[in-house]
Formats: structure tokens, sequence, C-alpha cells
């Protein structure tokens, strides 16, 4: 065997490319497919959605950005093209500790109104949202003129969920602040549902179904509840 010269053979296997792991999740009225670094945030180790992830992402609200995303194009169009879109503030977009704010609010529907109410004997409308709060780690001044000046105020067309709408009193001639609701609905068209204790009870009412409170509309406050 002498002057036989052994050239070393490798085997090379094909390895073949993971699939990018995403998920479709409509936000703002548009769908995307969520890519792999918001996915390996928002993802258990079991591999399932975690129930708050919309609270994580819900943290690119306040730069009015959500990154690493990619937009759901028609069929003639290529999917799975990383893009990096610039948003406007999404308006529906809450965490889960607002879901259940809102969910837990509803539970009190009909209840008599009652003057100076703070308990679950009857709510006047400041002490229904602060109770509310309340129950949910955040602490709520006790009158509607004094919530007003919490959180940061929020144009009407980018209200969502647990936002506090604010409204003049009897007189709509008054700039004094005089009754406070809750959003619990933003609908497509933008149209509001909010909660609150009148004297006529605790009532869901959608905003352009009421003329009374559209005619004392003054703003909305978005109160300062990080998601857990």
């Amino acid at each position: 065997m002498a002057g036989c010269l052994l050239v070393p053979f490798f085997v090379f296997a094909q390895v073949e490319e993971p699939e990018i792991d995403t998920v479709s999740l409509n936000f703002f009225g548009e769908t995307f497919i969520l890519g792999d670094s918001l996915m390996l945030m928002a993802r258990s180790d079991s591999g399932a959605l975690l129930s708050d992830s919309l609270a994580f992402i819900a943290q690119f609200e306040e730069a009015f950005y959500l990154s690493d995303s990619i937009y759901l194009y028609t069929e003639i169009d290529k999917p799975n093209v990383f893009t990096e879109r610039l948003l406007m503030q999404p308006p529906s977009v809450v965490s889960v500790e607002i879901e259940q704010l809102v969910d837990y609010s509803l539970t009190f529907v009909g209840l008599p109104y009652r003057f100076g109410g703070t308990t679950e004997n009857g709510f006047d409308c400041s002490g229904f949202v602060r109770y509310v709060y309340g129950k949910h780690g955040y602490d709520l001044p006790r009158s509607s003129r004094e919530q007003v000046h919490i959180g940061k105020t929020v144009p009407l067309e980018a209200v969502q969920k647990g936002d506090l709408l604010f409204f003049k009193g009897r007189n709509a001639k008054s700039s004094t602040i005089g009754h406070v609701a809750m959003v619990i609905e933003v609908s497509e068209n933008k149209d509001v549902k909010m909660i609150h204790s009148t004297r006529h009870g605790l009532r869901a009412d959608w905003l352009s179904e009421e003329p009374y409170y559209r005619k004392r509309y003054v703003t909305a406050k978005r109160p300062d509840i990080k998601p857990q």
C-alpha cells in the first residue's frame, strides 16, 4: 500500500431550516403575523401562547411602534416577509388586567344608583369607577373632579377599554366635571360603549345613542395601570 494517499471522506447532512414561528392576530383592524422575537417573549415553555401576550405587545403602544411584525399579504403576494411598520397608536390592544376589570364592571349592570355610594349596595358615578379600579389594585381619587386629573389625556377617537370619560354635570354651559364613565368597548367605526352609574341605575350605553352625554363630553383619561 506504499504510495497510497488516503483522502478523508466527509458526509454533509442537509440541515433543514426551521419554519418561522409565527401566529396570526388581529390588531387595530388589520391582520398581523407576529414573528420570532415577539413570540419568544409571548410563549410559555410549553409553546402555548400566553394569555397575557397582549399585555407584552401593549408595551409598544407608548412608542406607537410594533417591531418584528409581518403584514399578512394577499394571496398574490409572498407571505412571511419581515417588515417593520410604523403604526398609529393601537386603539384596541389592552392588557389582560384591563379585560378583567371590564368584565368585572359588567357584573354590576342594573344596580340602582345611590347618591354618595361607594359599595355594592349602590354607587354614584365616581364611586363606581373608583371601586372597580380599586379591586384591581389602583387607587383612584374619590370624586370625578379629582379623577379627571389622573393619567394621560386620550383623544376620543383613540380611547380603549378601561379609559375614563368625563362629562359636565347637568349644566351643559358649565365647565365643571360632574360625571364619569368607563369605556368597555370600541366599535370598528370608533363608537364608544361606556359603563356608568346614572340616576336610572348602572348602565352600559353607546355614546352615539346618548345625546345628553354627547353634549356634555369634556375629555378622556387613561389611568396608569401596569400589565401584570
